[in-house]
């Protein structure tokens, strides 16, 4: 492939088919490129594939310098806001016949993927991310499944991470995570290679994430907690969040347990569908039990995500292993609205998703709980006329015009 950067004074010119770049002005007077996000300020001509021909591109960040090649993160400028540095993605026309529509006009799901299991040409660690582009690289969650979260306040992903990476990551948390600052960008907040930064770069993990909270979140803290055999005291029900009065935006925390949890070993306790009832972190501790709540028993590698303000509690381990989870609390920075896949917005299961209830929810106080599900789904969403069976219809209903 051909890349020409076109400008009045050219930043580079590459030819990376031969696998080497050569910079001008950049390798020789230290110019470190283009600043990232600045859209725009040059152009890029590139010779694309023939048909039936693969082209592996690499997008990283850093400045061009003569030395650099197309294996190497931190060299080429990613002009892209869209996408993130230091990953691969794929055009690969030789998936699609002949007269067929390009990946840029095809669907979710479409052509555009490397050949299954290909290594990672840079040497890293297993195949290459099976996705279209960098955008696609994400596994956005759909409406059906925003809709279950808003409701019961968390969504699980069993067994997402795979079980190399977990052997790791009992390894990792067995030697504790350094601490980030408080409001660091998730780009900056774990080295590129480390086990954190690839469990959160899991595609399934990574497009929940951005689902919920944006593409760049703040990290808010992280904390590794561990229930040894036998030992301990059940923590009392909480919600993670003095009392917040947020409307339209809210935290997540992520869970991620790397190992299989059984019943005996005192998984995280939660109570679906009280997130969005108003309380002062501990409040709730006087209460042992409420009517369907759940105590997780999941498979290795599952990934939990909790709305800040769900009520939860870590149990006493009674078994003989070692217990590990490994939380992180994520601030949204972006307005949350329609960061998911809103192709299924219309499906009916998202009304019954919203509209379910809970046993512990009593008859009339519990109402109040549907009713602030479709004022989040309204501010979610930017359809302030979402309603059901006129909840909220009903109590807003002012009318302004004077009577004749």
């Amino acid at each position: 492939m051909d890349v020409e950067v076109l400008g009045a004074t050219p930043v580079a010119v590459a030819d990376l088919g031969a696998g080497r770049d050569e910079a001008d002005p950049a390798g020789a007077d230290q110019v470190r490129g283009a600043v990232h996000r600045q859209v725009g300020l040059i152009a890029v001509e590139m010779k694309l594939p023939q048909v039936w021909q693969r082209e592996l591109v690499h997008l990283a960040g850093g400045a061009v310098h003569a030395d650099a090649d197309c294996g190497e993160s931190g060299r080429l400028v990613e002009m892209d806001e869209g996408r993130v540095h230091g990953h691969l993605f794929y055009h690969d026309a030789g998936r699609r016949a002949p007269g067929s529509p390009s990946p840029a006009l095809a669907g979710p799901g479409g052509e555009n993927r490397p050949v299954e299991g290909e290594r990672d040409p840079r040497g890293g660690r297993g195949a290459v991310p099976s996705v279209a582009v960098m955008e696609k690289r994400q596994e956005l969650l759909s409406s059906v499944e925003m809709a279950r979260f808003v409701a019961h306040g968390s969504l699980r992903l069993d067994a997402v991470v795979p079980a190399e990476m977990n052997a790791e990551g009992l390894a990792v948390l067995a030697q504790d995570v350094a601490p980030v600052p408080y409001g660091t960008p998730l780009s900056e907040a774990y080295p590129a290679d480390s086990f954190v930064r690839r469990l959160l770069d899991l595609p399934r993990v990574a497009g929940a994430l951005h689902s919920l909270v944006g593409r760049e979140p703040t990290v808010d803290h992280h904390f590794v907690h561990i229930r040894e055999p036998r030992g301990g005291d059940a923590q009392p029900l909480h919600g993670d969040a003095v009392i917040d009065v947020r409307p339209d935006a809210f935290d997540v925390q992520l869970m991620y347990y790397p190992q299989a949890v059984t019943l005996d070993m005192g998984g995280t306790l939660s109570v679906p569908g009280s997130h969005l009832r108003r309380i002062n972190e501990s409040d709730t501790g006087r209460y042992q039990n409420l009517r369907g709540q759940s105590r997780l028993v999941c498979p290795a590698g599952t990934v939990v995500f909790l709305h800040h303000g769900l009520w939860h509690a870590g149990r006493r381990n009674d078994s003989d292993t070692v217990r590990y989870m490994f939380k992180i609390r994520f601030n949204p920075t972006v307005r949350q609205q329609r960061l998911w896949d809103t192709s299924d917005l219309d499906d009916p299961q998202v009304v019954r998703e919203l509209d379910v209830t809970f046993p512990w929810y009593e008859p009339a106080t519990g109402r109040l709980e549907r009713y602030n599900r479709i004022l989040l789904w309204r501010a979610l969403t930017g359809d302030d006329s979402f309603d059901i069976d006129y909840w909220v219809t009903r109590v807003s209903n002012r009318p302004q015009e004077a009577a004749v």
